[in-house]
């Protein structure tokens, strides 16, 4: 869950996941600690989400022509999956997901390169 609502003393971002009698804890994406058992094994890293490398691609995307780093089609679907859910979740149920008729052919059109502006 990815919520505002937490004490300002909690980590922003927290990551745990279980199973198979093992657990492991992402701390905002710089504390990694495994657990099994009665050991735990522990990893520290830089922040690094990606964010500088992502907004970089995209801008050498602009300046060079080339397809933007992430399609289309990936960015509507995912938004589209978000509207789903947040649906979902009104209404307490599944909610069928016809993309044609929501997005229409808009997927299937070719895009324009900057060449062929």
């Amino acid at each position: 869950m990815y919520t505002a609502l937490a004490a300002d003393s909690m980590p922003k971002e927290l990551v745990e996941v279980m199973g198979d009698g093992k657990r492991a804890t992402l701390d905002n994406f710089r504390l990694l600690s495994l657990y099994q058992g009665s050991r735990k094994m522990t990893r520290t890293s830089r922040q690094d989400k990606g964010h500088e490398a992502e907004f970089r691609a995209l801008v050498d995307s602009f300046l060079q022509g080339n397809e933007a780093p992430i399609p289309l089609e990936q960015l509507v679907l995912s938004s589209l999956a978000t509207l789903c859910m947040v649906q979902s979740l009104q209404c307490g149920g599944t909610v069928p997901v016809d993309v044609i008729s929501l997005v229409g052919d808009a997927l299937e059109r070719p895009t324009v390169g900057p060449q062929e502006a």
